[in-house]
């Protein structure tokens, strides 16, 4: 009996070993230390994995909009935007199904591929005193200054979760670097919401900052 639940424990820890990864980009309330991560892990932990911070190759508008003040980013390389920093997860086949679950896809959210700059090396924690523009109205650095520049940056392909059918409206100054809800919070607290209450939000956001489709 012992030999038989051996083999299929092997078997089974064999299959998740090679259950397919996934790379996802994360920039807003998935982030660690923001209000979605805590809900993420409580069911994925084991299927998630931070392989480490990271920069989008190209400048994407980073945007609080709605009464809510939820960070969305628009795919749209924009000139006048910044690049976006944040973290690369490893996900699994099944993670990546519940991400598209938790970000209402493709109905709120698109998951699309993106290149991003990945580092390598432990990066000093950037001072305090460092913010975007947008947030003091003085000159900010950019992610990428943010990095220890002794770390290895390398390109890696991944998805990412983008704003559907915005409003063109949208597009407009302030646009941010970074988004960390303890500079500016959500109005709303994640962890205390039913399911029902959840996807009422969604659809009243999705009002204010989507043009659907005819």
């Amino acid at each position: 009996m012992s030999s038989v639940h051996a083999d299929a424990e092997d078997g089974s820890n064999t299959a998740a070993l090679q259950q397919p990864q996934h790379l996802v980009f994360v920039y807003g309330t998935l982030k660690s230390g923001q209000p979605n991560n805590a809900r993420l892990l409580e069911y994925m932990d084991s299927d998630i994995s931070v392989v480490g911070k990271a920069v989008t190759r190209y400048p994407y508008p980073l945007v609080l909009a709605t009464d809510y003040n939820v960070p969305f980013l628009i795919n749209e390389i924009c000139y006048t935007a910044k690049r976006v920093s944040g973290e690369l997860f490893s996900v699994s086949s099944h993670a990546l199904a519940f991400l598209d679950y938790v970000e209402s896809t493709p109905t709120l959210y698109c998951r699309e591929r993106i290149e991003v700059d990945l580092q390598i090396a432990t990066a000093a924690d950037p001072p305090d005193d460092v913010a975007s523009s947008a947030e003091t109205g003085q000159p900010g650095k950019q992610p990428s200054e943010l990095m220890d520049s002794a770390a290895s940056v390398e390109s890696r392909w991944c998805w990412c979760y983008f704003l559907a059918h915005h409003n063109p409206n949208l597009v407009a100054p302030p646009f941010y670097s970074e988004y960390d809800s303890a500079k500016t919070p959500m109005r709303l607290n994640i962890q205390s919401l039913t399911q029902q209450d959840e996807e009422q939000i969604k659809r009243v956001i999705a009002k204010e900052v989507q043009i659907m489709p005819m």
